[in-house]
């Protein structure tokens, strides 16, 4: 009942912005190909965390100060928890690749292996879209098998090639997370071509900035005609855009490992901890049938998941009032189940401390 109570303060917290004192400090994790700045948030009373989570940013143009993720990490630190907001440069830049999962990987046993940081030595994730992909690989792989507590998903995929399809075909889907899929992949199809990319990627900032003029269309001006004419068709022609695609998918089929890695769907049977997927539904990046696919898989290999696909909530925001109670309890109890697996049990915390100061 307390992590009902934990979760039903959490979203009032969210929906209103108001978290309450937290402490917030940098850090750096050391890993060993790197050193990975981090954020970390925590209650200001130290005997209040419970357990240590780990949140990662979505492909936002403001990487982990999107002020949706801050204020869920506040959020998520007022209920109990120490959370670690760690610094992927190749999120912050936009970059599709299944080296995120090794660098996740690497993060997180660098938190383990600092006490302070994580008395208990395992570690839950938290993230959105793209990113929640990447956290249910990391929980998949050997290394970490028995140390995530759990991993709790707003609005991500079971298998990319469905999503990034979905993407390029759907005229209802969304345009920013398009435009980042192109200026990952045209090169593939159309062969260097920095003018066209560099158009591609000032479309998606302008979009992320919500720019009411922005540096896009000076730069068409300056753009050769045939360049210029593929961005277009690219935008605006469904058809021909889906032609590109397939030539994108065949030829990344034969170079990169990337459909394999993230295909999480198939890594169902290996994810350490408890899943909980959470999607809105109508979220125009990643259709919900995404979450349901994985949770369906998730049951069916044995493991432990809760589903939550709402209408309270977009891709990326929350919204709800109390006329939708019913709607709201389920998003309560699915938060819920995250913080009660999330949570190490006192003693076991207790324990790892007294064997810290020993």
């Amino acid at each position: 009942m307390k992590h009902l109570f934990d979760a039903a303060l959490f979203l009032v917290r969210v929906t209103s912005g108001r978290c309450g004192e937290t402490v917030c400090r940098d850090i750096m994790l050391e890993t060993e190909s790197s050193v990975i700045p981090a954020k970390v948030y925590q209650h200001p009373d130290t005997k209040k965390i419970t357990g240590t989570v780990i949140s990662v940013a979505g492909l936002s143009v403001y990487g982990i100060d999107d002020p949706r993720i801050v204020l869920l990490n506040r959020a998520i630190a007022r209920s109990g928890f120490l959370v670690i907001s760690p610094l992927f440069q190749e999120i912050r830049t936009f970059t599709i690749t299944s080296a995120s999962i090794d660098h996740l990987v690497e993060a997180s046993h660098a938190v383990m292996q600092r006490k302070e940081l994580c008395p208990s030595g395992t570690v839950s994730f938290i993230a959105p879209s793209f990113s929640g992909g990447i956290c249910l690989a990391a929980a998949a792989k050997r290394e970490n098998a028995g140390r995530i507590d759990a991993v709790c998903t707003i609005g991500t995929f079971s298998n990319v090639r469905n999503v990034l399809r979905y993407l390029m075909e759907s005229p209802e889907s969304d345009e920013y997370g398009r435009l980042i899929v192109l200026k990952n992949f045209i090169h593939y199809a159309l062969g260097m071509c920095p003018e066209l990319e560099r158009a591609l990627e000032l479309a998606y900032l302008d979009n992320g900035y919500q720019r009411e003029s922005g540096e896009l269309d000076s730069w068409l001006t300056g753009m050769s005609h045939l360049n210029r004419l593929l961005f277009f068709k690219l935008m605006n022609d469904i058809e021909f855009r889906t032609a590109v695609w397939e030539d994108i998918e065949n030829k990344m089929r034969h170079e990169l490992d990337i459909f394999e890695q993230l295909d999480v769907v198939s890594l169902a049977g290996t994810i350490s901890g408890h899943c909980v997927f959470i999607h809105g539904e109508r979220d125009d990046v990643i259709p919900p049938s995404e979450s349901v696919m994985m949770h369906e898989a998730v049951l069916r290999a044995g493991g432990e998941s809760t589903l939550a696909v709402t209408p309270l909530i977009s891709h990326g925001d929350t919204r709800y009032t109390i006329t939708m109670l019913p709607k709201l309890l389920k998003l309560i109890s699915a938060f819920g189940n995250f913080f009660r697996s999330a949570s190490v049990p006192p003693l076991a915390l207790h324990r790892a401390m007294r064997t810290d100061i020993v």
